[in-house]
């Protein structure tokens, strides 16, 4: 059997897991559940770099 990438197996929990696999998208979560909203308050908490916070907030 062949190996599928999170994001593409019908398990939601597998598919969460593949679009929020990296360290900035979890930092990003955490920032998110404590309740930012702007984008500067999440560059700022991180250390992410704008492009990559556009990517990955998209």
């Amino acid at each position: 059997m062949k190996n599928q990438p999170l994001c593409n197996m019908p398990c939601p929990i597998a598919r969460s897991l593949g679009r929020v696999g990296d360290g900035w998208s979890m930092l990003i979560m955490r920032d998110a559940l404590a309740g930012f909203t702007r984008f500067d308050e999440f560059q700022k908490s991180s250390g992410v770099a704008p492009n990559t916070l556009s990517r990955r907030l998209k």
